[in-house]
């Protein structure tokens, strides 16, 4: 079996809550693993340290091919994190993408409300994260360290490392290596379908087809989400105007708590239809990247095909993320705004904070989205440098 990592991603003030129990437990497993089979293993703790930047955030496909696993630890306070949300979506993405799914190793360390139950959690990183293989750490947590059962907890734990490591070094070669075969770049050059694969995984094909599909359904996802942030967001300027002439009229708090109940029977029917829309958009987000990046891979791999895809490909690419995020920045102005709200009544809390949750998750898909503008970028500068090269004045 090769040498293999693993990056550990937790909330620092979880760690400080347990008095620095969770950056122990990832030194403790490390040595176990090291001490299991003899070789280098290393667990990438801080993600401020300049291991963890160079190894996950530049490289991350390079990183699953060498075998390093993405350790969550798992609390409550992992999914109100922006940082975790990311690396989350950044590392699962990769993941499917390469077909190494098992080097997503959670472990559930504080109960979440969701991880323990097939219902839709109301949070699709929640539902995302208990698609994988996670190990359940909850009542171990609460052991003492040197305890036999928390040190035997640990042995599972490396035990599962090391197996899923074999796993993966059995696997054959990635989606993204069969990018760059032959008969896939033929296929490209000629603009025919590419090449079905023989494996048990979705194959180039697959991955494109798919991908297309949840591109044009997440088109019609946010052309319904649209109307429907702007009419919540009438609703609460309504509301508000009404306390104001209420305040005026004298009605005190009785006339507030009249307006707020009536706005909160409002939101009701939008924000189920915001709830369901942000999961649906994220999903298929998550379906979309796989395809994104592998034709990014293969235009890079045939470079004489990229200024043909700059039309018909990259600007569309480039509109759609911009269009994108003017949209999100208004999800994410509408969830501050509807964070403030939620204190004013409890009759506006249910329906203030699941709708402050659907926008906080529509706004992870940022994510995707600038890594794809960024790239479609940079695809656009190798058109201009190749277009350079073989312009009259560019060659020597």
């Amino acid at each position: 079996m090769s040498e293999f990592a693993a990056f550990w991603s937790y909330v620092h003030e979880d760690d400080d809550a347990e008095g620095g129990r969770i950056r122990a437990l990832a030194t403790f497993l490390e040595k176990r693993v090291q001490l299991l089979t003899g070789s280098a293993f290393s667990i990438f703790i801080d993600s401020d340290s300049l291991a963890w930047g160079d190894e996950w955030a530049d490289r991350i496909d390079e990183a699953l091919v060498k075998t390093t696993f993405f350790v969550p630890v798992v609390t409550p306070r992992y999914f109100q994190s922006a940082s975790c949300r990311e690396e989350l979506i950044k590392y699962s993405t990769a993941a499917k993408r390469t077909g190494l799914t098992e080097l997503i190793m959670p472990i559930h360390y504080v109960t979440v409300s969701g991880m323990d139950s097939a219902e839709h959690s109301g949070d699709e990183l929640v539902d995302l994260m208990r698609t994988y293989q996670w190990e359940d750490f909850r009542e171990v947590a609460l052991e003492d360290p040197n305890s036999s059962n928390y040190r035997k907890a640990v042995q599972n734990l490396a035990t599962q490392l090391i197996d899923r490591a074999k796993t993966a070094d059995s696997k054959p070669a990635s989606l993204m290596a069969k990018a760059n075969e032959p008969q896939a770049q033929e296929a490209l050059a000629r603009n025919d379908d590419l090449p079905v694969d023989d494996d048990t995984g979705p194959g180039l094909a697959d991955v494109l087809a798919d991908g297309e599909t949840a591109l044009t359904q997440f088109a019609e996802i946010f052309t319904e989400l649209g109307p429907l942030i702007e009419g919540i967001g009438n609703r609460i300027e309504q509301a508000t105007a009404d306390v104001e002439a209420n305040d005026k009229k004298g009605k005190g708090f009785a006339g507030r708590i009249l307006v707020f109940r009536r706005l909160a029977s409002e939101l009701d029917e939008p924000v189920d239809s915001v709830e369901t829309l942000a999961h649906a958009a994220l999903d298929r987000l998550l379906t979309i990247s796989p395809m994104m990046t592998l034709l990014m891979q293969l235009l890079r791999s045939e470079p004489t095909q990229i200024a043909e895809t700059i039309p018909t490909f990259v600007d569309p690419l480039q509109s759609m993320v911009a269009s994108a995020e003017e949209g999100l920045a208004s999800a994410e102005q509408m969830a501050e705004e509807v964070g403030r709200i939620a204190s004013m009544s409890k009759d506006l809390r249910p329906p203030a904070r699941r709708l402050e949750r659907s926008l906080r998750q529509l706004v992870d898909t940022r994510t995707l989205f600038r890594s794809w503008s960024q790239e479609a970028g940079e695809l656009r500068a190798l058109a201009a440098a190749q277009k350079e090269a073989i312009s009259p004045s560019g060659g020597s």
